[in-house]
């Protein structure tokens, strides 16, 4: 992974801490502004860091259907509500267009609850733009976890708008996410 990606953690920085693992040690070090990092779980395909307490990396690999492997990695920002940038790459970081692999715009998370008015279901969805989305990786099957972010409006609005906001989940195919 090149250091532009994460610049809080240098070359070395990530070999020593993927070496604790082996070790049998806290996966945990002090990243480039002097803050904990830390893995938080690793699998043979994924791998999930805390980089910062408000940020998160989440790294995939995505078997395609030609026998390559495409590299799925997700950064969140946590202040105060979760936004992710989901980007993709070959197995050399050499960047890939994510529209061929995921349409997040796409994906709706809202369900209209029986007793509420299409009216004010309308009304509620205009509170939730800009459109932030915390989306997570799946450690243990190639899919990717969707919920909106409730922006910040009073505890009233906000139970409101958890009554409209679904969780979605889009699996890999072997050529992009449905």
């Amino acid at each position: 992974m090149p250091d532009s990606l994460c610049p809080l953690l240098t070359r070395n920085l990530r070999s020593e801490i993927t070496e604790y693992i082996d070790l049998d040690a806290e996966p945990v070090l002090l990243n480039r502004m002097k803050t904990e990092t830390r893995i938080d779980t690793m699998t043979a395909d994924y791998i999930s860091v805390k980089i910062t307490k408000v940020s998160r990396i989440e790294i995939k690999l995505l078997r395609k259907s030609d026998a390559e492997t495409v590299v799925c990695m997700a950064y969140t920002y946590n202040a105060p509500e979760e936004d992710t940038e989901l980007s993709f790459w070959t197995t050399n970081w050499e960047p890939l267009d994510s529209r061929r692999f995921v349409n997040t715009n796409g994906v709706d998370c809202f369900q209209k609850p029986d007793s509420m008015t299409v009216e004010r279901f309308e009304e509620l969805k205009k509170y939730m733009q800009p459109r932030l989305l915390a989306i997570h990786l799946s450690p243990y099957s190639d899919e990717l976890i969707v919920n909106p972010s409730i922006p910040l409006v009073s505890k009233e609005d906000r139970m409101l708008l958890e009554s409209i906001v679904v969780q979605r989940k889009l699996k890999w195919n072997g050529v992009k996410f449905n």
